[in-house]
């Protein structure tokens, strides 16, 4: 967006002294202006609008093994749910209740927060617990890991609670 601002007033400039240098008046150096101005406006409004649709639009996770990746714009993002530090936020927002597993890698310190429900709307009974066991699976200390094996619990509690409103 800065090279975009840079162009554009370069572009002014160079217009607005290239106009006044031929003779031109001030009515057509201000139009001059009002043109180059919605001509900014409008590459203002599609470069965002792109960048909105390419930041909800190129959006995807899923679990390999224990490893949860996270594919964004251009990069992809994992976290190993086995030694990571694990924790379910819920929040309220606009109205609807939503939770969300936040994984933290102990090494990096970095964090991916992966969307459980929004709502009465879960994921599947089949991700919920495959993301529990992932998170179970293979930990080295389980004395220590309370935290990860209560929100591993409530991820199964998820899965039964759908589970049994789909019998119904």
């Amino acid at each position: 967006m800065i090279a975009i601002t840079i162009f554009i007033v370069f572009a002014t400039i160079s217009a607005v002294v290239s106009d006044f240098s031929m003779g031109g008046s001030i009515g057509s150096a201000l139009g001059i202006l009002v043109g180059l101005a919605v001509l900014g406006l409008v590459i203002y409004l599609i470069a965002a609008m792109s960048w909105v649709f390419l930041t909800l639009a190129v959006r995807g996770a899923w679990l390999r093994g224990s490893v949860l990746i996270e594919r964004r714009l251009v990069r992809r993002f994992r976290v190993d749910l086995q030694t990571a530090r694990v924790e379910l936020r819920e929040a309220d927002a606009k109205g609807a209740a939503e939770m969300r597993l936040v994984a933290t890698d102990p090494e990096t310190g970095a964090s991916q927060e992966l969307l459980i429900g929004k709502g009465d709307a879960v994921l599947p009974s089949q991700q919920l617990k495959a993301i529990a066991d992932a998170i179970v699976v293979g930990r080295q200390n389980v004395a220590e890991d309370h935290s990860a094996i209560a929100v591993a619990d409530r991820l199964r509690q998820l899965t039964d609670r759908h589970q049994s409103a789909d019998r119904r």
